[in-house]
């Protein structure tokens, strides 16, 4: 006999879908697709909508556009922050989100250098 440890799940927050319609899982939203050209089903792994505004809110945080801090400390930070969030959705779908927070991040930096350098 298995131990419960006194766990139960949640009706509000359990439900069953069909993989096509997909669920969202750790920032991932996993969904049954069709691949491009052929005939077979595979499931695929997006990043949520979610993870992509709360890292667009991380790099507006490190580049206020009135900020004095050091470049440097400041494109290190930031290069830290993206490298990790990188890092963790590396195994989704995910060319699209990345190019926009990489245009995102660029545009920040480049608005707060204009900012700062008139």
């Amino acid at each position: 006999m298995l131990p419960t440890f006194g766990l139960r799940l949640s009706e509000a927050k359990t439900r069953v879908v069909h993989l096509s319609e997909g669920f969202p899982f750790l920032g991932f939203r996993i969904q049954w697709r069709r691949k491009r050209g052929t005939g077979k089903w595979h499931a695929w792994t997006f990043i949520d909508d979610r993870p992509v505004r709360t890292a667009k809110a991380k790099i507006r945080a490190l580049t206020p556009r009135t900020s004095q801090l050091d470049l440097e400390h400041m494109l290190t930070r930031l290069n830290q922050v993206m490298h990790g969030w990188a890092n963790y959705f590396r195994h989704a779908v995910a060319k699209r989100a990345f190019a926009i927070l990489d245009h995102f991040a660029w545009w920040r930096v480049i608005r707060m250098l204009r900012t700062r350098h008139r």
